[in-house]
């Protein structure tokens, strides 16, 4: 019995230490994620921070000035014009009698239709056009005068 009680007892104290030793560890773990979830938040504040300071530095460029008055400005047909800033070209008919007046887009060449008119009453046609875009409105060849009106409004 003396040799069973040792036993027990040598059971006890390595239970004991080894859960005196989980103990330790769980204590380690619990401070090492808490640590963690610090370092995670360090991280994301310094992600903010340079977030920031590049916001700051664009915003301290300088900025291309809008035109000196962003009021519509009336423009000729069959020319070919690159939009200094972003706007609208609208195309009316007015009065007098017109040919088909066809409003060409694009960055390279104004190729691409956006839109067309004939020669009727209440008819238009428009489109926003990108900073550094050409455009061109164009009347039917031979067509000598044209009842449509070309219009360019700056966004300001």
């Amino acid at each position: 019995m003396l040799a069973s009680s040792k036993r027990t007892a040598a059971l006890e104290e390595a239970v004991e230490a080894l859960q005196a030793e989980i103990a330790t560890l769980r204590t380690a773990l619990d401070h090492a994620l808490r640590g963690s979830d610090r370092t995670d938040a360090l991280s994301r504040a310094a992600d903010n921070a340079q977030a920031i300071e590049a916001l700051r530095r664009e915003m301290e460029k300088p900025r291309e000035q809008p035109p000196e008055r962003a009021a519509p400005e009336l423009r000729e047909l069959n020319m070919t014009y690159r939009a200094q800033c972003t706007g609208y070209v609208s195309l009316r008919f007015d009065q007098g009698s017109t040919k088909e007046v066809q409003l060409y887009v694009g960055f390279e060449s104004p190729t691409q239709l956006v839109g067309s008119i004939l020669g009727s009453i209440n008819t238009y046609t428009g489109t926003v056009v990108r900073r550094g875009e050409l455009w061109r409105a164009e009347r039917a060849v031979g067509a000598k005068r044209s009842g449509v009106t070309c219009v360019f409004t700056p966004f300001a």
